[in-house]
């Protein structure tokens, strides 16, 4: 429907640099719980409606993501 496909289309896209001490796998862990409570879920996605995404990018020196760190809004974010 043209309602969905307008909604397909309307995103931000914002980088936020955090510093903490927690380990990787807990930071992703409440990050899919943000998600989740901001209505994220599977059967959302599958129908193409995505409420938020959120990626770590880096971690320390490990960098995760790889495709998207092709994406030209990251170095337009990160010189910000």
């Amino acid at each position: 429907s043209a309602a969905s496909d307008v909604y397909k289309r309307q995103f931000l896209n914002c980088l936020c640099r955090v510093h903490s001490s927690l380990p990787l796998q807990e930071i992703i862990a409440m990050t899919k719980l943000m998600e989740t409570t901001l209505g994220d879920s599977r059967e959302e996605r599958q129908k193409g409606c995505i409420a938020i995404d959120i990626d770590i990018l880096r971690y320390d020196d490990l960098r995760l993501h790889p495709s998207d760190w092709q994406r030209p809004y990251i170095p337009q974010l990160l010189a910000i």
